[in-house]
């Protein structure tokens, strides 16, 4: 015999079983697909505020951002202008990775971490072939402003625009891109840190530190952490020794170890034992020399630059 059921009860239960459905899935008890939900990992317990990015470039503070040598269906002259600032045009792209990431971006001073840097280079030319260069330079600091991380990141890229040509959005959307590559892997850097230094947090275990600098030093003991604090005295981590160094002219290119380490002078932690430390500086021959780094001592290293 065929079953039949009262039409109003079924659809009184039917809502009933879907808001209950809807109310699981809302507390996290359950997926979309009826099924015991997972821990919600999007979002890691620790706050970073971006400040905006210091415009270092040698033509700032224009928005000219590149010369145009090929027809831009919608542009013309042959400056091209970003449409906005530098400064806030990176900082912005570096917000939003940070937020896509699973951090919480805060604006104001409650911030358990600070992101702050400066471009050095951005520059778009079109031409037969687009051609872009950006670099930029990044810190992380902790409430105490002392420095967790530091680094430097260059993005180059070309493209040829094809047979339909270049307009404002396709220049705008690969300069996107750029960035967003760019930003992407300064982020990478700081998670690797953090997520070193913080197991917990990214477990949702534990409370977040306010302050790294009793761990800087155990981050990434291969690599070199960047120190406040003047050369010479106690400050290095303990297992590690301190390179300071100090260059003639200053704001100088240091590269330790094939990695870039920011603009002399530089106070480093690093591990002990000998590092090959690279300084260049523009219109000057470059210095290269193999230094040694004592297990809790201070190693001065001073350069003068030749031309």
């Amino acid at each position: 015999m065929k079953k039949t059921r009262d039409t109003y009860t079924g659809q009184v239960l039917g809502a009933t079983l879907l808001l209950g459905i809807l109310s699981a899935c809302a507390s996290g008890k359950m997926s979309s697909q009826g099924t015991p939900a997972l821990q919600d990992l999007s979002t890691i317990p620790i706050s970073i505020r971006v400040d905006l990015f210091e415009d270092a470039r040698v033509t700032a503070p224009s928005r000219i951002i590149g010369h145009i040598a090929e027809t831009v269906f919608d542009i013309s002259g042959d400056q091209l202008d970003a449409g906005q600032e530098v400064a806030a045009l990176v900082t912005e792209n570096m917000r939003r990775k940070i937020s896509s990431a699973g951090y919480k971006v805060v604006s104001d001073g409650s911030a358990d971490f600070v992101v702050s840097g400066q471009v050095r280079e951005l520059r778009l030319d079109i031409g037969a072939r687009d051609d872009l260069t950006i670099l930029l330079e990044a810190r992380l600091t902790d409430t105490s402003r002392k420095v967790v991380w530091s680094g430097a990141e260059e993005k180059k890229a070309d493209r040829y625009a094809g047979v339909s040509g270049n307009t404002r959005s396709s220049i705008l959307r690969f300069l996107d891109k750029g960035l967003s590559e760019l930003s992407a892997t300064t982020v990478a850097e700081i998670s690797a840190v953090l997520q070193e230094s913080m197991p917990g947090a990214f477990s949702r275990q534990g409370k977040v530190p306010t302050s790294l600098s009793s761990t800087t030093g155990a981050v990434h003991p291969n690599k070199a952490i960047p120190v406040d604090g003047e050369a010479g005295d106690s400050s290095a981590v303990p297992d590690l020794g301190r390179l300071a160094i100090r260059t003639v002219p200053s704001r100088t290119r240091v590269v330790v170890d094939d990695i870039y380490q920011g603009l002399a002078p530089l106070d480093l932690n690093m591990a002990p034992g000998v590092h090959q430390v690279v300084i260049r500086g523009e219109g000057f021959r470059s210095s290269s020399e193999k230094v040694s780094v004592r297990k809790g001592e201070t190693t001065e290293y001073e350069v003068t630059l030749e031309k």
